[in-house]
């Protein structure tokens, strides 16, 4: 299980279809022995994660006792100065289902559950809310060595347009958008 959202500059498509849009790098993090910088993905996805740990337990597979089955996060993050948002979406076996899969270009596109966590300067790096936001994209990649690289071929952005407050977000294979993954998540006020 490999990849996430890519980084890296939009593709045409989404250059010419949202030009106003500020399309940004996707942080993304593997789950499976979260580290420092992963630890805060895991939080937001510990029921999840603990459903795709006990998916892997049923069918006798324990190679994961010591961790969390493959799993991965990818995430959007928008800063003020009294919040940080960020929008993740979970890639795991037990959590996705297959939308496509490109074999020119070697991905497949997932779609996954998404979720939306709020963090207040206040509350001490702890999320104040986490909310689920239906289903988003997840371009995973079947050559490890592309994972988690910029690709000009394949792609997922975000952009946060600030005044409708709004998380967009897009993914491009072989230079066209993909249908369905052009989500416009609203980031609720006072949460």
């Amino acid at each position: 299980m490999v990849a996430g959202l890519a980084c890296g500059a939009p593709g045409e498509a989404l250059a010419q279809t949202a030009a106003q849009f500020d399309w940004r790098d996707i942080t993304y993090a593997d789950l499976r022995l979260p580290n420092e910088a992963a630890r805060s993905y895991a939080e937001i996805w510990a029921d999840r994660l603990n459903e795709n740990n006990a998916s892997y337990a049923r069918t006798g597979d324990t190679r994961f006792a010591a961790g969390n089955a493959p799993a991965v996060a990818s995430a959007f993050v928008v800063r003020s100065p009294t919040r940080v948002v960020v929008l993740s979406v979970l890639n795991a076996v037990s959590a996705c289902r297959t939308v496509r899969h490109d074999e020119r270009h070697k991905v497949t596109v997932k779609s996954c559950p998404m979720r939306l966590a709020i963090y207040d300067q206040s509350q001490n790096g702890r999320a104040g809310s986490v909310l689920d936001a239906g289903e988003g994209c997840f371009l995973e990649f079947g050559d490890p060595r592309r994972a988690f690289t910029s690709d000009r071929e394949a792609g997922s952005y975000a952009a946060y347009d600030i005044a409708t407050r709004t998380i967009r977000t897009g993914l491009v294979i072989g230079g066209q958008a993909v249908a369905g993954c052009d989500l416009a998540i609203p980031i609720p006020r006072g949460s």
